[in-house]
C-alpha cells in the first residue's frame, strides 16, 4: 500500500482524521506483520513506533523518491526501531529502467546525509543487500528465498565487485 509517499498525505490526514495517517490505519486495522507500506517518506517517531510494535515494513523506493521530490525515507530510524525494510522498485525511478543494482547504490547516497539523528551510522552493503533479498523475499510472503541455507530455493550470482565499487576500471564502461 503506498503511504506517505508525499507531504500532501501528511497534511490530509491530519485534517481528515486529526492524526497521522499512520496511526489512522492502526485504528483501522491495517498494521500488521503482513502488511507492507510503500515509500513511507513522511512517517513521524511516533508512526515508526507503531509500525515496529505491529510488524508492519516499508519498502523504499529511493529512485523513485528522489525523481519525483517526495523526500528522502527514514530508512535508518526505521531499521533501528526493528521495522522491516526492503527496496521497492516502481515506474518513476531515475533512469526508467527499474534497476536493482542502481537501486541499491543508489540507497547508499542519501543516507549518509545528516537527518533525524546525526549520530546514526550510516546503512552499509550489509543492510543494503539484506534490503535487496531477505528483507524484500519477506515481503512478499516468500521465507525459502532470499538467503542461501540448505532449504531454500537458490538463485545465485556473482558480481565482481571492483566493478561495482570502481567503475571506471572496468573495460565494458
Amino acid at each position: 500500500m503506498h503511504v506517505l509517499q508525499t507531504i500532501l498525505q501528511k497534511v490530509y490526514s491530519q485534517k481528515k482524521y486529526g492524526k497521522s495517517l499512520i496511526k489512522h490505519l492502526n485504528e483501522i486495522g491495517l498494521t500488521a506483520n503482513n502488511v507492507t507500506y510503500g515509500h513511507a517518506v513522511w512517517l513521524t517517531e511516533e508512526d515508526i513506533e507503531i509500525m515496529a510494535a505491529t510488524g508492519t515494513s516499508v519498502t523504499h523506493h529511493a529512485s523513485c523518491n528522489l525523481n519525483m521530490r517526495n523526500g528522502i525515507s527514514p530508512v535508518i530510524p526505521l531499521i533501528n526501531a526493528g521495522v522491516l525494510v526492503a527496496i521497492g522498485l516502481d515506474d518513476k525511478g531515475i533512469n526508467d529502467d527499474e534497476d536493482l543494482i542502481q537501486e541499491m547504490r543508489l540507497i547508499h547516497k542519501p543516507h549518509r546525509l545528516s537527518g533525524f539523528h546525526f549520530t546514526s551510522a550510516s546503512l552499509n552493503a550489509v543492510h543494503i543487500l539484506k534490503m535487496a533479498t531477505v528483507n524484500a523475499a519477506h515481503v512478499i510472503g516468500f521465507s525459502n528465498i532470499g538467503k542461501l541455507k540448505e532449504v531454500n530455493k537458490a538463485d545465485v550470482i556473482l558480481v565482481n565487485l571492483d566493478n561495482v565499487l570502481e567503475p571506471w576500471i572496468s573495460p565494458d564502461v
